[in-house]
């Protein structure tokens, strides 16, 4: 039992660490793909301090754009504060401030979102209808049969759920909020004006094309956009990363307490079954340290083997995971190598205490017994 107790702490340690490092591979990749090709505009306000908004001519001109596979306007109305409420009722709205943003129909497609149910293209512009996070929609309890008739309310406007967005690459923002066509009529947007521009560019073109976008945009006046790339998202990389690193160390530090304490269960059940035969070894000349040597000895050699076989539990589960997830699998083969070797050492100090309660048996008194 303790050598199968270890042997699963073993292919847990092994599997969640390689597990982490194929995953942290997986979403480095990912955002190193995204930050090649996404580049946002922001229109600044003119010198009498007036927004400057975007056209559909200017998102026309970014799409005709060589290297450009979309582009799309939206409006981020999170800092304005609007509340999102589930009814007319006062004090339905959410505890908590949901991010609300306005586009044209086609930004879901530029993002490269992944919807359930329907999406902004082809709605009706005087029919006010909306697309949700995931995040959302699991906080109000939205069900797939409810699309089309579940409404929200933004500020004092009614909107319809049509879809939800699963994942949103490019505008991570779009999974916790709500968004509504940008030609709505909502009376919370309707002084607000179309400042932003997400572009969607093909692989390693973001440098180039976020240099040609201002004077594509604005030949006048290249000077009157903030453009930038996603690239500025290497700091959420580093926060995905290290919470993925802690994850791989805190479910292995809890594999290796459950086996050790498991290991330190069995020794001291075995020392009990075992009372006479330690008490015939010390009557026949047995040292004290030769007790606990043997007891320490047999729980490392559980140890040991129980590691051998985590090990190679592990790389077959890592292998089936990977291939289900068309994955590159990375596995670490010093780690390989350590976890049946410390799943030794482990075993070994937590058979100590049976070992030390082992050698203090008395022999008279266990060969009575």
């Amino acid at each position: 039992m303790a050598a199968i107790a270890l042997a699963l702490a073993v292919t847990l340690v092994i599997t969640v660490n390689s597990l982490v490092s194929t995953v942290r591979f997986q979403v480095s990749d990912n955002f190193d793909a995204y930050a090649a090709s996404t580049v946002h505009a922001i229109a600044q306000p003119d010198i009498s301090g007036t927004d400057r908004a975007f056209t559909e001519e200017h998102a026309a001109r970014a799409a005709a754009l060589e290297g450009v596979r979309g582009a799309s306007r939206y409006i981020d109305a999170s800092a304005a504060g609007i509340p999102v409420s589930t009814s007319s009722v006062p004090g339905s709205a959410l505890g908590h401030r949901v991010p609300v943003f306005a586009s044209d129909p086609d930004l879901l497609r530029t993002v490269d979102a992944d919807i359930s149910g329907r999406s902004l293209v082809g709605v009706d512009p005087a029919f006010p209808v909306a697309v949700i996070g995931r995040a959302l929609a699991d906080e109000i309890g939205l069900r797939p049969e409810e699309f089309g008739s579940r409404t929200l309310f933004i500020g004092s406007d009614a909107v319809t759920i049509i879809g939800v967005i699963e994942a949103s690459p490019r505008m991570e923002a779009l999974t916790a909020g709500i968004l509504v066509p940008i030609n709505a009529p909502l009376t919370s947007l309707a002084a607000m004006s179309p400042v932003s521009l997400i572009v969607a560019a093909d692989h390693g073109a973001a440098s180039a094309v976020a240099d040609s976008l201002p004077l594509a945009l604005d030949p006048y006046h290249p000077g009157m956009l903030e453009v930038s790339t996603i690239g500025t998202g290497s700091g959420l990389r580093g926060d995905v990363d290290s919470l993925i690193v802690r994850l791989g160390w805190g479910a292995s530090a809890l594999a290796a307490l459950v086996g050790m304490i498991v290991v330190a269960a069995q020794a001291t059940g075995n020392v009990i079954t075992r009372t006479g035969e330690i008490g015939l070894r010390r009557s026949l000349g047995a040292r004290r340290s030769q007790i606990g040597a043997q007891f320490i000895a047999e729980s490392a050699y559980i140890g040991l083997g129980g590691g051998l076989i985590g090990a190679i539990l592990a790389i077959i589960t890592i292998l089936i995971v990977c291939a289900v997830q068309h994955w590159v699998p990375v596995i670490d083969l010093k780690l390989l190598l350590f976890a049946p070797i410390s799943a030794m050492l482990i075993a070994g100090c937590a058979g100590t205490v049976p070992a030390i309660r082992a050698s203090r048996i008395d022999p008279a008194q266990a060969l009575r017994q």
